[in-house]
């Protein structure tokens, strides 16, 4: 299920359907959707329960080119948006506008879990200080296959 964070619709939409549940909030940039991404999506959805389940915030494209520059995305946020909030063990996802956004999300979303990837061990998580939230760090895997890696390996591969 799609949905946007800034429709008072939507999100009522969203609350009235999950009411009574454990939510479980992540956030990322998926881009070039690979199998560690799909692994870390699955911890998430475990961590939330049975009855829980697990709401994404898709970086948006302007987020991910200030942290990773001007070549990236690769694909286009309504893209990496429909792919994500198709994935088996997503039950919503919404584009995330500002790093503001995932606050405002775990407020009014009423997550129960924060999660995020060992770079946030040292980091203040915004909507982690809300009481009742919990910030989950999902350990890095063995084969840490970056998106950023991958394009790397890709041009490397191919410019030769």
């Amino acid at each position: 299920m799609i949905f946007d964070l800034y429709d008072e619709e939507d999100v009522r939409l969203i609350r009235d359907a999950f009411a009574g549940k454990i939510v479980g909030l992540t956030s990322g940039s998926f881009d070039m959707f690979h199998a560690m991404h799909e692994h870390y999506l699955q911890c998430c959805r475990r961590h939330c329960g049975h009855d829980g389940v697990l709401i994404v915030g898709i970086d948006s494209d302007h987020l991910i080119r200030q942290r990773k520059g001007p070549q990236r995305p690769v694909i286009p946020e309504t893209d990496r948006l429909q792919a994500i909030a198709g994935r088996k063990g997503v039950a919503a996802a919404f584009i995330l506008g500002t790093v503001e956004d995932f606050g405002r999300a775990t407020e009014i979303l009423g997550a129960k879990f924060i999660f995020k990837n060992q770079e946030y061990e040292k980091v203040t998580v915004l909507g982690a200080e809300l009481p009742g939230v919990e910030l989950v760090i999902v350990p890095d895997f063995q084969r840490t296959e970056s998106t950023t890696k991958l394009i790397k390996k890709i041009i490397e591969t191919h410019s030769k």
